[in-house]
């Protein structure tokens, strides 16, 4: 091998191959992300199974009650007494309309915007809404039965809701509070909603100055452009590296390959690594509550629908760059042939 191909092929295992498949990964991960249908389809069906989410994470403590806080099962044994059906409560209470009219448009609109169908204009998902159902009477006597379904506490424990009342203590005490109490308890279950909860929360905060449109396009359109660059790159080593218009375009094919296939070999296998440990790794960790675990362990079809999306952008680059490949190689076997028949 002489000096120009050995000049090329140091260009193509140390510039070529490495920037275009950081590209790849990049372009296609951004793309999946500011992808209108991930905002327009998955996000939104997972808002609409939300109060499914929470009906499947109350079964599953109840399933692993050696490994729940005894708190926490407590609550939910009274409220199992209590007859308090999840669903029923997102529905009857309005939690459901607002997740639906209020949350749920307005990601479809953040979808739309990347899609070009509407201009790009400041979101604000109201909290105004919830905060007016968790004041409501309903809402109310559901709390209340809860409370009255809570096993009786020790006079310690019975001091506890004094301490919550003081705010000494955050945590709702796990026993059915002293009935003189109970009237001051709900109204300051009221004040703690209208205290924590925000009137509104900027889910996309727009400067007027900025007008954007076709935004997911233009998200394209500049990942198909950075391909170029070690498109470029590649050319320069094709023809650093001389001979026929047959060999420039095998130069052009190998590099083009290998990158897409190391590329779509590297997005598969880290959405199997997704799918079968991270989510695991995820629920042992030390800095996650047992409860909050499970919750997370119910949203297990989202995460993987969600996974699978994202990585299936990967893929289809990855092949798109695998048959401009395959193309290159195509075009050198006919300028090959062709030659010999000359």
């Amino acid at each position: 091998m002489n000096l120009r191909k050995l000049i090329s092929l140091a260009m193509i295992i140390f510039i070529v191959i490495p920037v275009a498949f950081a590209i790849i990964l990049a372009t296609s991960t951004v793309n999946a992300l500011t992808s209108p249908r991930l905002y327009q389809e998955y996000i939104p069906q997972a808002i609409s199974e939300l109060p499914k989410f929470v009906d499947i994470s109350i079964d599953m403590l109840e399933e692993k009650k050696g490994e729940n806080s005894p708190e926490i099962q407590i609550w939910i044994d009274a409220m199992k007494k209590a007859g308090i059906d999840t669903t029923t409560f997102f529905v009857e209470s309005g939690i459901s309309d607002w997740l639906e009219q209020e949350v749920k448009l307005k990601v479809k609109s953040f979808g739309e915007m990347l899609a070009g169908k509407r201009p790009f204009s400041s979101i604000k998902i109201e909290m105004s809404g919830l905060k007016k159902i968790l004041q409501k009477d309903y809402v109310e006597k559901v709390f209340t039965d809860i409370l009255l379904n809570l096993p009786e506490g020790s006079e310690a424990e019975q001091k506890k809701w004094e301490d919550y009342l003081s705010e000494t203590t955050k945590n709702l005490p796990a026993c059915k509070p002293p009935e003189k109490l109970l009237p001051e308890i709900i109204e300051a279950f009221k004040i703690n909603i209208d205290r924590h909860f925000q009137q509104e929360i900027d889910f996309v905060h727009h400067q007027p100055e900025i007008h954007l449109q076709n935004f997911s396009r233009i998200i394209n359109a500049t990942g198909f452009i950075l391909m170029l660059i070690p498109f470029f790159f590649l050319v320069i080593a094709a023809f650093i590296a001389g001979g026929s218009a047959s060999d420039f375009f095998k130069w052009l094919a190998f590099p083009t390959l290998i990158s897409g296939i190391v590329a779509y070999g590297f997005g598969l296998a880290i959405k199997k690594i997704l799918t079968l440990s991270t989510y695991s790794i995820l629920l042992k960790s030390e800095n996650i509550a047992f409860a909050e675990q499970v919750f997370l362990q119910s949203l297990e079809k989202f995460f993987l629908n969600t996974i699978t999306f994202l990585f299936t952008h990967i893929q289809k680059v990855s092949v798109v760059v695998i048959i401009t490949g395959i193309i290159f190689w195509a075009v050198a076997i006919i300028l090959k042939q062709e030659k010999k028949q000359i």
